[in-house]
């Protein structure tokens, strides 16, 4: 047996034999795996990234509707305020053919005395 083991021992040294791994783990397996690990990640962070900034801008353009629509509500309210003001209510009394009222003329009580029953 040692004559066996010496050969073979002599035959590594000389021919530079590299003894068998085992398939299961070794470093080229490791590296494709490490490989393949930082590109499924660096996809995932790109498609993140890439949603967040559609979302970005979906929310800039809603702020923009929301900056209109805002524009158009105070646009609304004056018109509105306009359209209840002391000069509009003039002209829709004359249309309707209503008297203004003239000069007020109040009643005035000489003494405070009330008759009971």
């Amino acid at each position: 047996m040692t004559n066996t083991n010496t050969k073979t021992q002599k035959e590594f040294c000389e021919n530079k034999i590299e003894p068998k791994r085992s398939g299961l783990f070794n470093f080229k397996n490791l590296n494709r795996f490490l490989f393949v690990v930082i590109v499924v990640a660096g996809v995932y962070y790109l498609t993140g990234i890439n949603d967040l900034t559609v979302k970005g801008f979906k929310l800039q353009e809603e702020k923009g509707k929301v900056n209109l629509l805002k524009e158009e509500n105070i646009a609304l309210e004056l018109k509105k305020n306009g359209l209840e003001s002391y000069n509009n209510l003039s002209e829709r009394a004359k249309e309707l053919k209503m008297v203004a009222a003239g000069e007020i003329d109040y009643i005035t009580v000489q003494s405070g005395i009330v008759a009971k029953k």
